[in-house]
């Protein structure tokens, strides 16, 4: 049985990345949020509500949202 573990997932995922949404100016925690949830959707096969409940419940976007929430008030 072979098994795919979080990490080869989130490599996957990383490499699957595309240029042009690299693009956007989006916060740069926004950017891979979607595009994390568009890969969950397209290539594994989760519902929109699945896919959002996976990024929802990450402890890296509570640790991403936290550092963002103390940088806010750094910003020029």
């Amino acid at each position: 049985m072979n098994k795919t573990t979080y990490f080869e997932l989130h490599k996957d995922y990383l490499l699957k990345l595309d240029e042009q949404t690299r693009q956007y100016e989006l916060d740069q925690f926004e950017t891979v949020q979607l595009h994390m949830y568009n890969w969950l959707q397209k290539e594994r096969g989760l519902s929109p509500v699945q896919a959002q409940a996976i990024i929802d419940h990450s402890i890296v976007s509570r640790i991403i949202e936290e550092n963002s929430g103390e940088n806010s008030g750094n910003k020029v």
